[in-house]
């Protein structure tokens, strides 16, 4: 109570309150003092002797996270109530029972984000699916079952101290108070040091078994007034369990750090290996793609050639239909001039005279004198195409074009056939 007074004078807008093993029993007179902190989001608790909560807890607008672990509740969904009371509560920890216990209050609760560090209802199917450890199935977590053992078996002890020495049951009453808040004590501060949740369930097993050290004790105090030699030999057999659990511990706080260190160093490999194997598949991606783009090429290709063929089959059709026509026409022109001119002149005619419309009308063509029609014929016809092509008017065949290039170049003029 004086420290919360002591904090409304001096911190009146702090977001953290730490009342952790405070020997608190009862929070209704702290309610009204912690309502005037308008900005308090997180109430340690831990570790005190509550035993209910006050009915509502609205007046804590703004609190968002809640410890009330290691308290003396008897049931806790017996303080779903007050807890569905506060409006901004995303994180609570409290001591459970059992993981069933868990799921009503999760359920109960449907604003947490966590439950005793454990991911919510929204993300705690994938949050266990990562882990590939189940430490939960074997949790050593302090729960209300231990801390009511080991009061029990202290309670057996102190019985058979009343016996004997009644006047002695405060004191005992005392030394259990202080010695559970000195466990619990170790075991925030441990924990809140570790960074490994193993070596965290190793600090709750040797917390687990301090508590019960006290029982130990005290049983052997009271051997001890009938017998040295039976405290003589229970001290020996309790120095032996605690060195075991300090050993096991030990050895836990040693191995994890090097485990930790073979972890990263897994993940690192593991990261490498998705990331290669994402590399390749983008590459093998690539390639596909570009496998695809050169099968359509090599599929155009082959349409292209087809094409081809068959233009190049249709143009040498054209040109064997037009050299037959060239050679019928060569031949009856050769024979009309023959039955006009008179030998003596064809023989005055020199071999190598120059091809003119007189020479084609009266003579007859020499081998190399058609080939220099056919040749001229076809240069005639290529840039033809070409201006029908630039101008987009229709092309001629080679039939058509050697007439009308024979009519425009010597004047003959050629009947259809």
């Amino acid at each position: 109570m004086d420290l919360l007074r002591q904090v409304l004078a001096t911190q009146p807008n702090i977001t953290s309150l730490n009342l952790e093993f405070a020997e608190l029993a009862d929070l209704e007179p702290l309610l009204s003092l912690l309502a005037r902190l308008p900005r308090l989001k997180e109430l340690h608790l831990a570790g005190n002797r509550l035993s209910k909560l006050p009915k509502s807890l609205a007046a804590l607008q703004v609190l968002e996270y809640l410890d009330l672990s290691n308290n003396l509740f008897p049931a806790s969904l017996a303080l779903l109530p007050s807890l569905q009371s506060l409006p901004a509560l995303t994180e609570l920890n409290i001591t459970v029972k059992d993981e069933d216990e868990e799921l009503q209050i999760m359920s109960a609760l449907p604003n947490l984000h966590k439950l005793n560090d454990l991911l919510g209802k929204e993300s705690q199917n994938a949050s266990q699916a990562v882990d590939s450890l189940d430490l939960e199935s074997t949790n050593p977590r302090l729960k209300q079952d231990d801390l009511e053992q080991v009061a029990m078996l202290y309670d057996e002890i102190r019985a058979l101290w009343r016996q004997e020495m009644p006047e002695h049951d405060s004191v005992l009453g005392a030394d259990f108070d202080a010695h559970v808040k000195e466990v619990m004590t170790e075991l925030y501060e441990g924990v809140k040091a570790c960074a490994s949740p193993y070596l965290e369930h190793a600090l709750m097993m040797q917390a687990k078994f301090d508590l019960f050290e006290i029982c130990f004790q005290k049983a052997i105090e009271y051997a001890a007034r009938s017998s040295e030699a039976t405290e003589s030999v229970l001290g020996k057999m309790k120095q032996a369990h605690a060195q075991i659990i300090v050993e096991l511990v030990g050895i836990v706080s040693t191995a994890v750090p090097k485990l930790m260190v073979k972890l990263k160093a897994a993940e690192a490999d593991l990261e490498k290996g998705a990331r290669e194997t994402g590399e390749v598949l983008e590459a093998a991606e690539q390639l596909e793609k570009e496998n695809s783009a050169l099968k359509a090429e090599l599929e155009q290709i082959k349409k292209d050639r087809d094409e081809l063929s068959v233009e190049v089959e249709e143009l040498r059709e054209e040109n064997q239909r037009c050299l037959d026509a060239l050679v019928k026409h060569s031949k009856a022109t050769a024979s009309t001039a023959l039955s006009k001119v008179q030998e003596p002149e064809l023989q005055r005619s020199p071999p190598q005279a120059k091809l003119t419309a007189a020479n084609l009308q009266g003579r007859a063509l020499s081998l190399k004198q058609l080939k220099d029609v056919i040749e001229e014929i076809y240069a005639s016809k290529t840039k033809f195409d070409q201006r029908c092509i630039e101008g987009h008017q229709p092309r001629e065949t080679m039939e058509q074009h050697m007439y009308t290039f024979l009519n425009q170049k010597y004047g003959l003029k050629v009947p259809s056939t």
